[in-house]
């Protein structure tokens, strides 16, 4: 888009020329626009506010324009020069990506990353080890004395990382750093439409990204449009300095708005002579564009529907008939409906308002196929009606009549429409257009229970419980209310429903927002039974997206196809989603698809360097080895295969390193032997002692040792990789690293070992050595402990006699756990809490100091556990005894948490968690924080730990005291804790806990909770870790 090469992830240009058709005036606002963006310590928010059709997306558009070069902007105004945008984003509700809040933090984040490569630069660098997926292309450019070396973003994925997070992640974080470094001085984002943003249902949205991101570079000006919405403004108004606000149409404006429809109208009737000449003799272009001009009110939309009616009608225009027409943009509406339906109510009724009000409600452009469906018309007749109404819509002329797509123009008509006040007898009762829609796909399927979701096209697998959520809200009675939650529960929770979208839409991301969906109801219906089920419904669809083994199971049938696209799930795992695409163009070269392996190593390359990068380049010399070998008639050597397929990597130099024919000596070989030996026997030592850190440092990071030896465990392994014995060992070595719980630690191992494996001459001899080592890398958490929830469960089963056996086993065995990860500790912590909320506070207080002198497990572990005791402390409206020391056998628990991080053996880790206390004791210091507070405080965090300990921290304080909690502040971290087993569950155990506490569980509720919670949330169990423990 343009000469600036700014690339939006959307291609805006065909809805910016569309709506700049004509553009006229405006020269008064873009000089305001040009004073703000020259007025230094200016506000960082230009607001420009206007009724719908004022022109608002036009302006917008025809700022773009003039930043691409695309238009001469008004002279004497600097500022808006060639470039001056950075990026620009267009709000459009009837196109969803459009106000989904990641495609905007993609989109926005991709268009800096080209027009600043600063900002590229940064973006890669901070997003290492990050659920982010980059794909970047280097170019080297010669420069006077020598060369530098750019990068360019192709692609950015934020996957599935909540909005809120990749906004600050590709947006934010980035920014700070590119304004700390002096790279630019003033930056300016245009976003239009931000009332159109307040329309996406499925969580955080636009609008509130920007609320909370009000710490973000002074230098940063944010260009945006909107009605004006009092909701908008308030958000907006937070800032400092207050944003600038703009009005088209009041404030003195309306006057200049009016001047510039008189000016487009005599440019129109200039272009047009058809309409010029409809005008009566006598009355002149300027008398009509003078009438127009008090008619519109300065609206251009409202003249525009005005100009195709007259130019529509076959007498002439005169003064009489003009001031006969109405005025506003409603009326507008109107006289264009009467003079559509005429005195045939009846048409309206069955032809037009069916199609006009599907069409205002639709989620997404609709096919004349679509709307024949939902309206129960020949679609051929839906055509023809269509044609009639194409003044009113936006169409994709591009496309074939069959899958043409059609769109309301303007969003204020759907309002209008919507409106039973405004649109008199041409209203269309929301309730009953989201009726129609629901009722088409319910009759597709019989009913929601043992439907045949197969049967759904996209359409209804991405909406249908958005347009339930909407029948929801439109619920005129309680009844109706409880039975259009019923209705979207059964859908939204329903395994085969869920299946299906993942198969046909290719990702899950439709049903985790489906599932948040659901959570949330639940969660405003102070439902917990509903609760627990919609978060053990999305931990599942987490659990089961993407598995590595459905790819294998894919790679053995030869479905590399299938197979890419399941590997697209571990996009937020990019260290080792890395390993398994190249893992992949192993598997196709070592069968001769060399298009696919390319394909694949292509894909390799989009992601960013990692730990996992040695293992990743033994891959890539071992596919170009198998290539050479598999197309001998090409006459390419392998050395010829790895410059394409990684030119940017030294080939003759890896080609040299790995596998390179090593002879030895019969008594070296003895040598080595004897100290693989060795190695092995200390190895087993180490896992005889079950310490999951030692097993990883010591023979494989520990270079102090190594420093005293021949070679490493991992060289050894390779050099006898061709032998039996050798792979016997190999085997050995890989047992206890794949069972390692701990995965800081367990990735390192796996690196080498995976080298080593590699080594093997036989391919069917890797191929299972390798895919254990990817199950384990993306497939297992590792430990986490989940014991509040089924600790008052349980407590409450106890009090009324009801048996819960499954609960009662799981924390027996959790209490009686003696191992080195804090089990024991967490679980006894967990039964204190269940005390209290149950009444016993007393002995709730004094069961957590007994629990303080256990203990609190490895290092890393042990100071997250030692904080969440603390946490207790406001739980229990007990935070006097924070820094009293009668914790443990004389200190305070977070000396206990300082002295826990002085053990970490990492050197980073350890710096990560000493910087975590310092966080706790800054928040301990601070005012308890409204909702609003601590998702601005969340929004500052960037490590994912600290993020998950502030989440403990905050809804510990938010659950005291019990009988006046802070219900939506507990509610609002539900979703956020969402990925994290153990935080989670403290959560739910805080927040079922309470509800319990006001009675909102009968017996049968009881019982179901109790059977959600033993069958899906109770997962953590460090005792079956064997060794480890």
């Amino acid at each position: 888009m343009g000469q600036n090469g700014v690339q939006p992830v959307i291609d805006f240009s065909g809805y910016i020329d569309e709506r700049t058709r004509g553009f006229t005036g405006r020269e008064w606002i873009f000089a305001a626009i040009n004073d703000w963006l020259t007025t230094s310590n200016g506000p960082s928010f230009f607001v420009l506010t206007g009724e719908p059709g004022s022109g608002k997306t036009a302006i917008a558009g025809r700022l773009t324009q003039f930043s691409e070069g695309e238009a001469e902007p008004p002279a004497a105004l600097p500022a808006l020069r060639p470039g001056f945008l950075s990026a620009v984003h267009f709000c459009w509700a009837q196109e969803w990506r459009w106000i989904n809040p990641r495609v905007f933090a993609e989109s926005l984040a991709l268009q800096l990353s080209r027009h600043h490569p600063a900002f590229a630069r940064i973006l890669v660098e901070q997003s290492k080890d990050r659920q982010i997926r980059i794909e970047i292309e280097q170019r080297v450019e010669q420069v006077a004395g020598g060369s530098v070396t750019g990068i360019i973003i192709n692609r950015l994925d934020v996957g599935g990382v909540p909005p809120h997070e990749a906004f600050i992640r590709v947006l934010r974080d980035p920014l700070k750093t590119l304004f700390d470094e002096g790279a630019v001085q003033q930056l300016v984002i245009l976003v239009d439409g931000l009332d159109e943003a307040l329309l996406y249902k499925d969580g955080v949205g636009i609008v509130p990204l920007l609320a909370r991101s009000k710490d973000l570079p002074a230098g940063l000006r944010f260009l945006v449009t909107s009605r004006p919405e009092n909701d908008i403004l308030r958000i907006l108004r937070g800032y400092r300095p207050e944003p600038g606000v703009f009005s088209l149409t009041s404030n003195g404006n309306l006057a200049n708005s009016r001047d510039d429809v008189k000016q487009h109208v005599l440019r129109t009737l200039g272009g047009r002579p058809s309409l010029a000449g409809k005008l009566a003799a006598g009355f002149s272009t300027e008398q009509f564009a003078t009438v127009v001009r008090e008619k519109s009110d300065g609206n251009f939309l409202c003249v525009s529907f005005l100009l195709e009616m007259l130019a529509s009608q076959q007498e002439e225009i005169t003064q009489q008939s003009l001031d006969e027409l109405p005025a506003g943009l409603d009326a507008i509406y109107i006289e264009f409906l009467e003079r559509l339906v005429g005195d045939d109510q009846d048409a309206w009724e069955k032809k037009y308002a069916p199609i006009l009000g599907t069409l205002a409600v639709a989620q997404e452009a609709l096919t004349e196929g679509q709307l024949a469906g939902f309206i129960g018309m020949n679609a051929s007749h839906v055509r023809s009606i269509l044609t009639t109404l194409r003044q009113l819509l936006d169409a994709d002329d591009s496309q074939p009549a069959t899958r043409r797509t059609y769109a309301l123009y303007h969003r204020s008509f759907a309002d209008f429409l919507l409106d039973g006040d405004r649109a008199e007898e041409y209203w269309c009762e929301a309730r009953e257009q989201h009726r129609r829609i629901v009722d088409f796909y319910r009759a597709l399927v019989g009913s929601w229970p043992n439907a045949r979701w197969e049967r759904f096209d996209a359409y209804g697998l991405r909406h249908l419980v958005g347009h339930l959520q909407s029948l929801l809200d439109a619920a005129q009675t309680p009844e109706e209310h409880d039975r259009r939650a019923e209705e979207l529960f059964t859908v939204a929770f329903d395994q085969g429903f869920q299946r299906t979208q993942r198969e046909m839409l290719g990702d899950y991301y439709t049903t985790l927002a489906d599932l948040r969906t659901a959570l949330d109801v639940a969660l405003q219906r102070d439902e917990p039974v509903r609760v627990l089920a919609g978060v053990s419904a999305y931990r599942q669809t987490k659990g089961v997206a993407g598995t590595a083994e459905a790819i294998f199971q894919a790679i053995d049938k030869r479905d590399f196809q299938r197979a890419q696209k399941r590997a697209e799930h571990y996009s937020a795992t990019p260290a080792w989603a890395r390993v398994l695409q190249l893992c992949l163009a192993w598997e196709a070269a070592e069968v001769g698809d060399i298009a696919v392996a390319q394909a694949a190593v292509a894909a390799f390359r989009k992601f960013l360097p990692a730990p996992t990068d040695p293992l990743c380049e033994v891959l890539l010399v071992r596919i170009a080895r198998t290539l050479a070998h598999q197309s001998p008639a090409a006459g390419r050597d392998a050395r010829s295969w790895l410059v394409e397929l990684a030119p940017e990597r030294d080939s003759d130099g890896l080609l040299a390193a790995f596998f390179s024919h090593q002879v030895l000596d019969q008594q070296s070989l003895q040598a080595r032997a004897h100290e693989l030996g060795e190695r092995l026997a200390e190895l087993r030592r180490l896992v005889d002692e079950g310490d999951p850190e030692a097993v990883s440092m010591v023979p494989f990071i520990n270079e102090e040792e190594l420093a005293f030896r021949a070679s490493s465990l991992r060289d050894l392994l390779v050099l006898f990789a061709a032998d039996a014995a050798g792979q016997e060992s190999l085997d050995w070595a890989l047992e206890p690293v794949l069972t390692n719980p701990y995965p800081r630690y367990r990735d390192i191992a796996l690196v080498e070992l995976g080298i080593a494996t590699l080594a093997i001459p036989d391919p069917s001899e890797i191929r299972p050595r390798l895919r254990r080592i990817l199950r384990a890398a993306l497939d297992q958490e590792g430990v986490t402990f989940t014991f509040d929830l089924p600790s008052i469960l349980l407590a409450a089963a106890g009090q009324r006699a009801r048996p819960a056996p499954a609960l009662s086993d799981y924390l027996k065995q959790a209490r009686e756990s003696d191992d080195r990860w804090g089990t024991t500790m967490r679980a006894w912590s967990a039964d204190a809490a269940a005390r209290f909320r149950l009444g016993d506070a007393v002995g709730a207080f004094d069961a957590l100091q007994g629990v303080s002198r256990l203990s609190s497990g490895f290092a890393g572990y042990g100071t997250v556990t030692l904080l969440s005791l603390a946490n207790r402390l406001w739980e229990f409206g007990r935070q006097d005894q924070l820094q009293v020391p009668v914790w443990g056998w004389g200190t305070t628990l977070v000396a206990m948490a300082e002295q826990a991080v002085s053990q970490v053996r990492a050197p980073d880790f350890r710096a990560e968690r000493q910087q975590l206390v310092e966080h706790y004791l800054t928040w301990a210091n601070q005012e308890t924080p409204d909702v609003e507070v601590a998702l601005t405080t969340l929004d500052a965090i960037p490590d994912p730990d600290t993020r998950l300990a502030y989440i403990d921290h905050v809804s510990s304080r938010w659950a005291w005291p019990p009988e006046n909690p802070n219900w939506e502040g507990l509610k609002t971290v539900v979703p956020l804790a969402l990925a994290d087993a153990t935080t989670l569950d403290t959560v739910l155990g805080r927040l079922v806990g309470l509800f319990l506490r006001r009675g909102a569980l009968d017996d049968a509720q009881l019982a179901t909770a109790i059977d959600i919670c033993a069958t899906h949330l109770t997962t953590a169990r460090p005792w079956e870790l064997g060794k480890w423990r």
